[in-house]
């Protein structure tokens, strides 16, 4: 059985489209959710109660007195998932809908390559084009510093780690081996699961893949991205707009990821902190939800860098 963790906040709107897709559009039928509210301000519609009531059998509802982010979240369906016996356990967001075989394919994917912990699917955005496929290859301090070229006179510096870091739409012939994959949905076999969990609940926000994948690589399992196994992402196209919160957190979870899994000293992440920073200022000047939160910004951050 596939245990499907599905972690909500507040958009209860695409829930149930979410929800919609697993239960008419998909074909697979052996799993069960575990519908994790990561401590919503607001309620499901009387429509979505009525969806889940109607599907009792195959839903487990959790309500989170607490909101610790993604990965603490998703911690409390897995450890419920595993608790149950479920032979896959499948991660996803709440806007992300699936189509007849996507969730059929990555167990089949599994069952036939138990070298593999972890599978995700080729991620659609609404317009059907391809979400960026990024981490091919393992994230590095100096990776880091070269992706920050690409956009600048210096971009020649960086176009081979770029070229090996990213995939384009016309590699997408066959499943390949990646670093990471989108935390928007992927599976993991229960021999995997049992392994690499629970996630780190350090960060509330971001690098939770690049962790995830540096973790699965040490525990000697194989991560791969099967194009035979297509689900559209709602909101993916939504990565250019982040919030005076969310940068923090990004940032936040960035220099952990660094120090923690990288062993990057202060010294060596200094200058990417300061380019960091002098962003968050510069976003203080066209989006108001970065100002008023700049010392909150330097208060969340700096004591991770010199940590």
């Amino acid at each position: 059985m596939v245990g499907i963790v599905i972690l909500v906040f507040n958009s209860w709107n695409v829930t149930e489209e979410c929800l919609n897709s697993l239960f008419v559009t998909n074909t697979y039928t052996n799993f069960h959710i575990y519908l994790v509210d990561n401590n919503s301000s607001t309620g499901p519609s009387k429509k979505l109660e009525s969806l889940v009531k109607s599907h009792s059998s195959q839903i487990t509802s959790i309500t989170l007195d607490v909101n610790r982010g993604y990965n603490a979240g998703n911690n409390v369906g897995i450890k419920a998932a595993l608790s149950d016996n479920c032979n896959y356990i499948l991660i996803s967001n709440n806007d992300v809908y699936y189509q007849k075989t996507s969730i059929f394919e990555l167990v089949k994917f599994l069952e036939e390559n138990p070298q593999v912990g972890i599978v995700g699917p080729k991620i659609l955005l609404p317009n059907q084009k391809v979400q960026d496929i990024n981490m091919v290859i393992g994230t590095t301090l100096k990776g880091k510093y070269l992706y920050l070229l690409r956009k600048t006179p210096l971009k020649f510096l960086s176009n081979n780690y770029v070229d090996r870091f990213s995939k384009t739409i016309t590699d997408e012939t066959k499943p390949f081996r990646v670093s990471s994959v989108s935390g928007a949905c992927f599976m993991m076999s229960r021999k995997c699961a049992v392994e690499v969990t629970p996630f780190d609940e350090y960060p509330f926000l971001y690098e939770e893949e690049v962790i995830l994948g540096t973790i699965t690589y040490k525990k000697r399992f194989l991560t791969v991205y099967n194009t035979e196994s297509v689900v559209v992402h709602e909101h993916g196209a939504s990565t250019g707009g982040l919030t005076g919160f969310a940068f923090t957190e990004f940032v936040r979870s960035e220099m952990y990821f660094c120090r923690k899994y990288l062993g990057s000293s202060s010294i060596k992440l200094f200058p990417l902190y300061v380019f960091r920073s002098i962003e968050f200022i510069v976003k203080t000047f066209r989006n108001s939800t970065y100002r008023g939160r700049v010392g909150k910004f330097f208060h969340r951050t700096i004591k991770v860098l010199v940590k």
